[in-house]
């Protein structure tokens, strides 16, 4: 009984926790801007436009993902703001990108 219980536990607990499991990427996001410029790594967020902006630079005018990935109070650590993007255009690892 013991053993068909910690069988059932090791097999129904990871199952349950594999939607917390996904990494929340700002790539996969539908605020992402992609820079082809400068790398997938430089990309922005268009939920957060930069402060003291006089006029509009594009897309110059939003913080960097990095930025708001690391302030709380903007999407923080685990993606507060984060939205997917539709299915087709979505990465699940970093590495999927090299």
């Amino acid at each position: 009984m013991k053993n068909i219980s910690a069988i059932l536990s090791s097999t129904i607990i990871p199952i349950l926790s594999l939607k917390e499991m996904t990494p929340k990427l700002c790539i996969n996001c539908k605020f992402y801007i992609s820079d082809s410029f400068k790398g997938t790594e430089y990309g922005r967020c268009s939920l957060f436009k930069r402060t003291g902006m006089d006029n509009d630079h594009g897309k110059d005018s939003f913080l960097h993902c990095l930025t708001a990935r690391t302030y709380e109070e903007l999407c923080g650590k685990e993606g507060k703001k984060y939205v997917n993007k539709p299915e087709n255009n979505i990465v699940l690892h970093l590495e999927d990108l090299k």
